[in-house]
């Protein structure tokens, strides 16, 4: 075995170990992660009420201001590109919209490069507009994979432009926002290539009412359509990548939406339509731990959240998985999508 290979067998090696780890002892080293990574929490913020919006903005700057104290993921240099960015802000702080705001700290927080340094993902929900749609980035381009009922017709289509720009563009600068590895930062764009705001404060030519597409339905002909903005007490809540494509997440969406693979098995392994069974990786979103054989002598383990749940602790169900049938050749541990 090469040296390369020898390093990458190491390492995914480690990766199992942290994960059986924290599956057993999860609350214990989860706390002492914290503590390390953090190390104190700001006072609450002690502000007299402000006048105004600008003063507002001000004081909501002047607290953030104080989150390196605390995060102790920033370096040196991060730091200081941080204060400057934030500084940035506050000088304009009297014509900051909601969505500059919102934009301004994620930018700032991004300054970090951690992917777990960032602005929420709900809250990007929960202060901007969003399209009716959801999108997900594949191999092969930007897809439409679930879309309110009265744009189910859409569903699955390529997304050629956004108000007349690629995607490969906008998510390059939709990037900048989210600290972390350039995987990370593909991902998360979509909370701002989602927001007719969002993208209207990256080009102000961009309507910020609305999403102008043009899609490619698999025939090679363009279809243009103009999808009005959905206003944040009216959206649904946000879904991590991934789960978004499987049917047996709870989306609590409070008006009928559909998704791309709508009709494949349900959770309770009946066929709604005659769809056919999902992949492994979209199987039981609800449960912390999902286990498949996938052929003779492997052994599938997704691991959907590093919490206990209805079914006992996470540590005994993993156990439990690997005592059960036979010995185990390969064990495949998958975190993709993972709640911690």
């Amino acid at each position: 075995m090469s040296l390369r290979r020898k390093l990458v067998a190491l390492a995914v090696a480690a990766l199992v170990a942290v994960a059986l780890v924290l599956a057993w002892k999860g609350d214990k080293v989860a706390d002492r992660i914290l503590e390390l990574r953090y190390g104190g929490t700001l006072p609450r913020a002690d502000f007299p009420k402000p006048a105004d919006l600008a003063e507002a903005n001000r004081q909501d700057l002047d607290y953030l201001a104080k989150f390196p104290e605390v995060d102790r993921s920033f370096s040196d240099e991060a730091r200081v590109e941080f204060a400057r960015r934030v500084s940035q802000l506050r000088a304009r702080a009297s014509e900051l919209t909601r969505g500059e705001l919102l934009m301004g700290v994620a930018k700032a927080l991004a300054a970090a490069d951690n992917p777990h340094t960032n602005v929420e993902r709900s809250y990007w929900r929960a202060y901007l507009n969003s399209a009716p749609v959801r999108f997900e980035w594949f191999d092969e381009g930007l897809h439409i994979v679930r879309a309110r009922s009265d744009f189910a017709d859409l569903l699955g289509a390529r997304v050629v432009a956004i108000d007349g720009m690629a995607p490969e563009l906008l998510v390059r600068e939709a990037s900048r926002f989210f600290g972390g590895p350039p995987e990370h930062g593909r991902v998360s764009s979509l909370l701002v290539i989602e927001s007719p705001q969002a993208l209207h404060v990256l080009h102000s030519e961009a309507p910020a009412d609305r999403l102008e597409l043009a899609l490619e339905d698999g025939s090679g002909s363009i279809k243009r359509v103009e999808l009005p903005a959905v206003e944040p007490r009216d959206a649904p809540p946000m879904v991590r990548p991934g789960r978004l494509l499987s049917p047996q997440t709870e989306f609590s969406e409070k008006e009928p939406w559909r998704g791309v693979l709508d009709g494949h098995s349900r959770a309770d392994g009946n066929p709604a339509t005659p769809g056919g069974a999902l992949p492994p990786s979209l199987t039981e979103p609800s449960r912390s731990l999902y286990v498949q054989k996938l052929s003779e002598g492997v052994l599938y383990l997704h691991l959907w959240s590093i919490h206990n749940d209805a079914r006992g602790k996470l540590g005994d169900q993993i156990l439990a998985a690997l005592k059960t049938g036979e010995p185990w050749r390969r064990v495949i541990l998958d975190l993709r999508f993972d709640t911690v």
